[in-house]
């Protein structure tokens, strides 16, 4: 019916319109928010846009993110295999690449076109077998300048390797992709040698130094093509403060002179009782091979009374437990009992995945 009421025929238009806009506005929100990344189609696959993928805003004041926290070399339900994350000045350097980095990179909203540097404490495969996955999207994702990785002697060797594993799939998106680089020309890789401690990285915003530690100490470093087997412990120091990663080690006198005074200590450990006892079960039975795994799980890592006393020699500040070897029936809140026998002071945190813990302990 006609409004014969110029005025009432000018609010209802006034109150259409304003109706109307808040829908386009609404819409707009939702479009620019939703957790849906946009992506390009390739075949039945889908490609994520590298300059979509959703990056945390830049901060100076660092933090850790613990985005693997189980030890290996096996699976577990709970925790992804050992890595690390320590942002700062929105740089991002990665611990180690255990199995399922990539996916909890993903789920921290960190970019692999974005990662800065790639830092290996040594090659047993729960701290590398997730490097050939983060390596290949990192291809796919479109990265424009090669990822920088350190780590022990051999580490040259696996990337290569991965390449060339790595190639096959590549050839075959090459024809449902953009351009992209050579593969090997994505990845540069450096090795470290020393026993250190040796200062071997620097930017901006972290210096970075490593020490080899004890976690092969039973076995004898062997001697291979590409060089002597080595372990390192890292440890990064910035203006806002300092961390150390001990990465896999038993105890050891070169890494309490590599964490002395420092802010964070993020330390390995293990419960030796259920670890040993879930070993035994595996092996059936006595063998030489039996006999070497645990003395390695014996000598070469550290329990709980061992991290307390690297804490409290180090004089740390706080100290993270992360890579928790364990059996089905640990006990892991037993844990911080055991260590404040050495370490009654400082905070004592035990990590989770996708646990975010800040530099400075605010």
């Amino acid at each position: 019916m006609f409004l014969k009421n110029k005025s009432l025929r000018f609010r209802l238009v006034f109150f259409g319109v304003f109706v109307l806009l808040h829908v386009v506005l609404l819409a707009l929100w939702v479009t620019r928010h939703s957790d849906n990344v946009p992506s390009q189609a390739v075949g039945d696959d889908v490609v994520l846009l590298a300059d979509t993928i959703p990056i945390p805003s830049e901060t100076v004041v660092g933090k850790i993110v613990l985005l693997g926290t189980a030890a290996g070399p096996v699976p577990r339900p709970g925790r992804s295999q050992p890595a690390t994350l320590f942002s700062i000045g929105g740089r991002d350097y990665l611990i180690d690449a255990g199995d399922n980095v990539s996916q909890q990179l993903s789920r921290a909203q960190v970019s692999l076109t974005d990662l800065d540097v790639v830092f290996i404490s040594h090659l047993h495969f729960d701290h590398v077998l997730g490097l050939n996955p983060l390596m290949g999207f990192t291809w796919t994702g479109a990265r424009k300048r090669p990822l920088v990785i350190w780590g022990p002697p051999g580490t040259k060797s696996l990337v290569q390797r991965n390449i060339s594993a790595l190639e096959i799939g590549a050839e075959i998106f090459r024809s449902q992709l953009p351009p992209r680089p050579e593969m090997s020309d994505l990845f540069e890789v450096k090795e470290i040698s020393e026993d250190g401690p040796v200062a071997f990285y620097e930017d901006e915003f972290v210096k970075v130094t490593a020490v080899s530690n004890t976690h092969y100490e039973d076995a004898g470093v062997q001697a291979r093509d590409y060089g002597l087997d080595q372990s390192y412990s890292y440890r990064f120091d910035t203006d806002e403060g300092s961390v150390v990663f001990t990465g896999d080690t038993g105890p050891s006198e070169a890494l309490e002179v590599l964490a002395m005074d420092v802010d964070l200590l993020v330390s390995e450990i293990i419960d030796l009782p259920s670890v040993l006892s879930a070993v035994a079960k595996s092996f059936g039975g006595n063998s030489p091979q039996l006999t070497s795994l645990q003395n390695h799980l014996k000598r070469e890592h550290l329990t709980a009374e061992e991290v307390g006393k690297l804490a409290a020699r180090s004089n740390a500040g706080r100290l993270l437990i992360t890579h928790f070897a364990i059996g089905p029936n640990a006990d892991v809140e037993a844990f911080v009992s055991k260590i404040r026998k050495y370490y009654p002071e400082g905070e004592i945190i035990l990590g989770q995945d996708l646990m975010s813990i800040p530099l400075d302990g605010n």
